[in-house]
């Protein structure tokens, strides 16, 4: 039987950056702003800023990361497929944290995409204003068998 290959595929690459935003809402960078995070000492998580953050390199180099680390979940019943919904904050200074599956296609598939995103290297953070924020990006992660 030959082995189970797997493309890992953005749709961000077929759909644009309309993906990335998990809302339509303008939030700008501002101390005053209404959304909150539960955590102390910490500024606003922003979901549009007017330079998102950026994988190091830039999009065709997270294309490369993800199809050089994402493997198909080894146990996984044949024909499992789908995109996984994958949401984290990029901090002030690139590391990522609050990773999350916002749309789960299957519970192996859902790890996988937490493990390649969390190991992930750090990013160039977002800025509004010219001013570096916490900013929400959400990844959709396309897994394919061929």
């Amino acid at each position: 039987m030959k082995a189970k290959k797997l493309i890992a595929l953005l749709l961000l690459a077929l759909c644009g950056p309309e993906m990335m935003v998990a809302q339509q809402d303008t939030v700008v960078c501002t101390t005053g702003s209404d959304e909150k995070d539960d955590r102390p000492g910490k500024e606003a998580i922003q979901n549009i800023v007017d330079e998102m953050p950026e994988f190091p390199g830039g999009e065709a180099a997270m294309f490369k990361y993800l199809g050089g680390s994402v493997n198909y979940p080894e146990g996984t019943e044949a024909a499992v497929e789908g995109v996984v919904f994958v949401s984290f904050v990029v901090e002030r200074d690139g590391d990522l944290s609050a990773i999350r599956v916002l749309r789960s296609a299957h519970p192996s598939l859902d790890r996988e995409a937490i493990r390649v995103v969390k190991a992930m290297p750090k990013w160039n953070p977002g800025k509004q204003n010219g001013k570096v924020c916490r900013v929400q990006y959400n990844l959709p992660i396309a897994f394919r068998l061929k």
